[in-house]
């Protein structure tokens, strides 16, 4: 839906979806990570979720939206 240039590398590994595993293992669903840093913003700048000076980029809401609600409709059609 926002094509092949909005994918990126996650560059680090942590445990987020370790969960969300346990409820794939009782319905069908998908995991995706919605990127909120500033566009153009070096990955080595970026910082962690929990880190004081952490500050998404609420541009990211609308781009969430978007991406649910194809989801969405392209699940039921």
């Amino acid at each position: 839906m926002l094509g092949a240039a909005a994918v990126v590398p996650f560059g680090a590994t942590n445990m987020g979806g370790e969960d969300f595993a346990w409820y794939l293992g009782k319905v069908p669903g998908a995991l995706a990570r919605l990127g909120v840093a500033p566009p153009g913003q070096p990955l080595e700048q970026r910082l962690d979720l929990h880190q004081g000076l952490f500050d998404a980029d609420e541009r990211a809401i609308a781009v969430g939206a978007r991406v649910l609600v194809a989801a969405a409709i392209l699940s039921f059609s």
